[in-house]
């Protein structure tokens, strides 16, 4: 009996410590950018809240030039939709 309730305890911890670690996190954006650097400046404060983002992907049409940015603490993905939008 003592050796079942230890295994139970155990097994109870284990799965509440992987719980803990997949359990879902607010969504935030990070400091990594591609692209122009003054553009991805230029969206960061133009959001006021960023909490819950993941990324902002930026494009910007000025005198026939385009210029882009992406600022994103997911940059891979972000830059891959973008492709797949685009």
């Amino acid at each position: 009996m003592r050796r079942t309730t230890v295994t139970t305890l155990v097994v109870a911890l284990i799965a509440g410590l992987v719980g803990v670690a997949l359990m879902p996190r607010v969504p935030r954006l990070g400091a990594q950018t591609t692209g122009d650097r003054d553009l991805a400046a230029a969206a960061r404060s133009a959001t006021p809240d960023p909490s819950g983002r993941r990324g902002l992907a930026v494009a910007l049409v000025e005198n026939g030039q385009v210029r882009t940015s992406v600022a994103s603490s997911l940059v891979a993905a972000v830059l891959a939709v973008v492709a797949v939008a685009s």
